[in-house]
């Protein structure tokens, strides 16, 4: 399992009503921006806060929300993570 895939594993369990893991979240966090798969100018340990934040609250949505599809919501909330914690792009798109 790569480091990308642990921050996801951790997001999955808290989704399933695991009990919250701050510091393993961070370190899950730490090792992807040391690959360079998360944006290096992130706070590790507030972006673990808010990943389980965001978790929680997804969760606590298709509980509330039983006409929300539950695998609908689950994706959107990993679009938008993805995009917020993947490194912004270095430089101009290239000419066509």
């Amino acid at each position: 399992m790569d480091e990308w895939d642990a921050i996801w594993t951790e997001v999955d369990r808290l989704l399933a009503g695991g009990h919250e893991d701050v510091p393993a979240l961070t370190a899950h966090v730490e090792a992807a921006q040391a690959a360079h798969v998360v944006d290096r100018e992130l706070r590790a340990e507030a972006t673990a806060r808010w990943l389980v934040a965001l978790a929680d609250a997804c969760r606590r949505l298709t509980e509330t929300h039983p006409d929300y599809d539950p695998d609908t919501e689950i994706a959107t909330m990993r679009m938008i993570a993805t995009r917020w914690l993947r490194p912004a792009r270095m430089g101009p798109l290239p000419a066509r």
